[in-house]
């Protein structure tokens, strides 16, 4: 591996370590911090789903809270 890459795959790991340590001593509470993680997520696939043209689907109240239906195959 060249030099270049070392330095990117240094970077993106302690990017992704100080990201989980982040969470593990944020002060807010879990349920708090889930909710969070779930709204940023939902706004960047939507973003991402715009830059490549691809509508992001309305999520139904009922696959919200997990108890959405599956049809029969």
């Amino acid at each position: 591996m060249n030099t270049t890459g070392k330095i990117i795959t240094g970077f993106l790991t302690g990017t992704l370590l100080g990201l989980v340590a982040g969470l593990l001593v944020a002060p807010a509470t879990g349920k708090k911090t889930r909710k969070d993680i779930q709204k940023k997520s939902k706004k960047l696939a939507k973003q991402l789903g715009g830059y490549v043209g691809i509508n992001s689907r309305p999520v139904s109240k009922a696959s919200k809270n997990g108890k959405a239906s599956v049809p029969a195959s």
